[in-house]
């Protein structure tokens, strides 16, 4: 089929983003693929992003639509976009997201083949010019070094509606346990995900310690649920949140002659560890607008010991 007036709809789940959701909207209204919609669902904002998308909305009623929901979660809020919408591509966004011009021809183009049912596309993290946020890219460049991201951002609504849609209990790890189901749905249906790196998402994070924190201990409050569902998912996480924690308490064993010898093993198999992830940080092929400091990478361990140590404070406080 043609994707010469296929609808496409952006599904985009805010909340407090005031200060991203300005350059998310203007980068959504600078595509060169012009049959879209823009479907803005806000979880209980309180800094001013309502009355910011409501001017779009006013200006532009044909391009952008804005509802509200009772901050039931991120699986809760795109369900809800995806009810208003129209659209037979489906492409989900969050608020602090940015995508290049010819984002949406990019992707639409590969529905022309009836055997996709979605599209991954490539990100570029750019958290700006503090250390911290410097550090967070670097860490996610580093890992996620492929060309585009791991789960599809782009689907059919066909397939979207097939599976169900997101798990509305889920309030992190949502992404994975849709494309977990989508998956499932591709194989027994002999479709196929296309990948499209010329479609580019620039995503931004938190960047200050404090932010990082905060961030971490909400993960890790509603960490439980993404174990219990998925616990080849979510246990990874929370090993390596423990990996990278322990040294500190372990430290204290030192004091035991007969247990030292405990923490010196541990420290060897850390150091190992962050010895390779630096040799790869600092080898692995990046694109040049992906490049950064990457003598920063040296830094990547203080990073996810907060990171770490955040999620097991939200683990613990529930």
């Amino acid at each position: 089929m043609s994707t010469e007036g296929v609808r496409a709809s952006v599904i985009v789940a805010v909340k407090d983003e005031a200060e991203r959701i300005d350059p998310c909207l203007e980068s959504l209204l600078s595509q060169t693929y012009k049959n879209y919609e823009v479907i803005v669902v806000d979880g209980g904002s309180t800094d001013g992003t309502i009355e910011i998308v409501n001017s779009y909305a006013e200006r532009m009623p044909d391009k952008i639509r804005l509802t509200t929901e009772p901050g039931r979660g991120p699986g809760y809020a795109r369900n809800l976009g995806v009810k208003m919408s129209k659209g037979e591509i489906l492409i989900f966004l969050d608020g602090d997201d940015e995508v290049n011009p010819e984002y949406l021809e990019k992707v639409t183009r590969h529905f022309e083949k009836p055997e996709v049912a979605a599209v991954s596309t490539r990100m570029i993290f750019r958290s700006g010019e503090t250390l911290w946020g410097r550090i967070q890219d670097l860490w996610r460049r580093t890992r996620w070094s492929q060309e585009t991201t791991r789960f599809p951002t782009a689907m059919r609504r066909e397939a979207f509606e097939e599976v169900g849609g997101y798990n509305e209990s889920l309030v992190v790890g949502e992404d994975y346990d849709l494309w977990d189901r989508l998956r499932r749905y591709i194989t027994e249906g002999k479709l196929k995900t296309d990948r499209e790196p010329e479609a580019v998402i620039y995503s931004t994070s938190e960047d200050t310690p404090a932010e990082i924190f905060r961030h971490g201990v909400w993960f890790g409050r509603n960490l439980p649920q993404l174990l219990k569902l998925h616990p080849k998912y979510g246990g990874p996480i929370l090993l390596w949140s423990l990996f990278n924690v322990l040294p500190l308490p372990l430290m204290a064993l030192l004091l035991i002659p007969q247990l030292r010898w405990i923490p010196i093993t541990y420290l060897g198999v850390y150091l190992t560890v962050w010895l390779y992830l630096t040799v790869r940080a600092l080898t692995v092929p990046l694109k040049v607008e992906d490049s950064a400091p990457r003598i920063l990478f040296l830094l990547a361990p203080l990073l996810q010991f907060l990171v770490g140590l955040a999620i097991l404070t939200g683990l613990i406080k529930g």
